[in-house]
């Protein structure tokens, strides 16, 4: 079933990327094999056709090196977390601004989860009208620029969400002219796939007219310099 297919796949490629090394898993046949056993056994009547799925993705997770390139690790702890993701959804009034960053974040890194670009989907959900605007309301195509993006460039925004190593939101989200305020920052801290070090400043905006009144939407994504700094750099 497609839903135990991304199981495995966020078992050897979309965990919070602490714990047991992947490349390490997949030199191990019999562990890989086992893990993989227990997930679609779940979702399966039949060990028989579970044994198949599980060495059949085995065979794909050795012979594929694209399939785990956006990370290197695994933390066994995070698997339940995950399995009971169930995305970052749309826009509501409930989610407060501070909420969001972190929540897009997670979806993104998990964005094949529940289904398929789940994340990239949410982004564009959260994004703001001109966002929209720029791709021509044009959902297919914002996926795709961010999908070539992250392959192309392992600092732009979504090539550390969808295949770096760490992310941390490094302050307490600032609401500008406090609790009423309509704009909202927050700083966070990246690790690229190739170990580069970037800091990003969401800003966010409070829709104050109908539809989803109240919602924050995400109004840019600001990166740092080189050395992570957002003053000018030589």
């Amino acid at each position: 079933p497609k839903k135990c297919h991304q199981y495995t796949k966020i078992i050897c490629c979309n965990s919070d990327r602490s714990g047991i090394n992947v490349e390490k898993m997949i030199l191990s046949p019999i562990w890989l094999t086992v893990l993989n056993f227990v997930f679609y056994a779940a979702c399966s009547t039949s060990p028989i056709l579970a044994w198949s799925q599980a060495l059949s993705n085995l065979i794909l997770v050795r012979s594929s090196s694209k399939f785990c390139q956006s990370t290197s690790q695994l933390h066994l702890s995070n698997i339940s977390d995950v399995a009971q993701f169930t995305g970052a959804g749309t826009p509501r009034s409930t989610l407060d601004p501070g909420d969001i960053p972190t929540l897009l974040m997670k979806a993104l890194e998990l964005n094949d989860f529940p289904e398929i670009d789940s994340g990239l989907t949410s982004m564009w959900e959260f994004s703001d009208t001109q966002t929209k605007y720029i791709f021509k309301n044009n959902i297919t195509d914002f996926i795709n620029s961010a999908l070539e993006t992250a392959e192309t460039f392992p600092t732009s925004f979504y090539g550390v969400a969808l295949n770096g190593q760490s992310w941390v939101m490094e302050s307490e989200i600032n609401r500008v002219g406090g609790d009423e305020g309509w704009i909202a920052t927050q700083v966070m801290k990246t690790v690229s796939s190739d170990d580069r070090v970037r800091r990003w400043q969401w800003v966010l905006h409070k829709n104050r007219r109908p539809p989803c009144l109240g919602c924050w939407y995400v109004e840019s994504i600001g990166s740092s310099g080189r050395k992570g700094n957002f003053e000018a750099e030589d």
